[in-house]
């Protein structure tokens, strides 16, 4: 088996005559955490669009643990073992918090009594126990942003695409959410983060790709990332060197 758990290659998608990806290539190693950074309008969230099968695209390869991923639906998709979460919040607002995550839980385990072995566990490591029986629509975005993550991790995935989880967190809550996404991969999941909080992206990643107007523009560890000179001027500034270290 490969060592690469994804690998996206040539992948390109137009909508009315506009190109938003263009020949994007990006290799995820398993058990470690990828870093996917740019400028709004990059085209980062239509990557995991396409490669959790809620689009399809013009042309390229999605492979996961080497089997094509182009044209099987996203519940099957998440059933292999990938699965994602939204930049905007979902979930069942009408619902409690602990059956948000039982609901998740049921994509993987066959009975109600199997899921429920799933989720308390998650709601404590995810600091959500006391709202267990909160009705989810009720919460605020920081905590919504914390239902998201235990919710899609309740089907047990071996990769996980995280699209801006700490947008919207204050300080001591994107911490908590450094250490928790540190533990996944820790423990063997392997993470994908789409993230604009660039201390936290950086500190996590072990390998960064960077996306500009639907291309590649650059990728490497952190550090190589963030000296390049193309990243510096297309997204990071040049200021950011000395911001980060």
């Amino acid at each position: 088996m490969t060592d690469n758990i994804l690998e996206v290659k040539d992948l390109s998608i137009s909508l009315g005559g506009l190109k938003i990806l263009e020949n994007v290539n990006l290799t995820a190693a398993r058990g470690e955490i990828t870093g996917v950074i740019g400028p709004n309008g990059a085209g980062k969230t239509t990557l995991f669009n396409i490669v959790s099968g809620f689009m399809k695209p013009t042309s390229g390869s999605v492979k996961f643990n080497g089997a094509e991923l182009i044209g099987r639906l996203p519940e099957r998709i998440a059933k292999d073992g990938l699965v994602r979460t939204f930049q905007k919040v979902r979930g069942l607002t009408q619902l409690s918090v602990r059956e948000n995550v039982l609901v998740g839980a049921l994509n993987r385990r066959k009975t109600v009594r199997e899921a429920h072995e799933l989720v308390d566990p998650l709601l404590e490591q995810l600091g959500l126990m006391d709202y267990a029986e909160a009705i989810t629509g009720a919460l605020p975005i920081g905590l919504r942003k914390r239902l998201e993550v235990a919710r899609v991790l309740a089907a047990e995935p071996e990769l996980v695409l995280l699209d801006e989880v700490m947008g919207g967190l204050v300080p001591s809550e994107v911490q908590a959410m450094m250490d928790f996404i540190r533990q996944l991969a820790d423990g063997g999941t392997s993470v994908i983060l789409i993230e604009h909080h660039m201390k936290a992206v950086m500190g996590l990643s072990s390998h960064v790709v960077v996306l500009e107007r639907g291309r590649n523009l650059a990728e490497g560890t952190p550090s190589q990332v963030t000296q390049d000179p193309g990243v510096l001027t297309a997204y990071l500034g040049e200021g950011y060197q000395h911001v980060a270290h």
